[in-house]
């Protein structure tokens, strides 16, 4: 256990007072996301990191696309 998690566990109790059970309180799988974000970002020039970001996930779909089996159709072939 981490000390982050320590913390937000002793608002827990007060957290489920306020807001009801604690079934949608999962938020680590979002937040493990911004890790992501950040390795993205780590080569960007720092002007303009939200292109740099998207050109990053841009690259990583077409990775994505082409090793599940995915292709473009060509519009002037039949």
């Amino acid at each position: 256990i981490s000390k982050t998690k320590m913390h937000a566990a002793l608002h827990t109790p007060d957290d489920i007072l306020r807001f009801s059970t604690a079934v949608l309180f999962s938020t680590e799988r979002y937040e493990a996301f911004n890790g992501v974000f950040r390795r993205c970002s780590v080569l960007s020039n720092r002007q303009a990191p939200s292109r740099d970001i998207a050109h990053t996930f841009a690259h990583f779909d077409r990775i994505q696309h082409i090793t599940s089996g995915g292709f473009w159709k060509d519009p002037t072939t039949q």
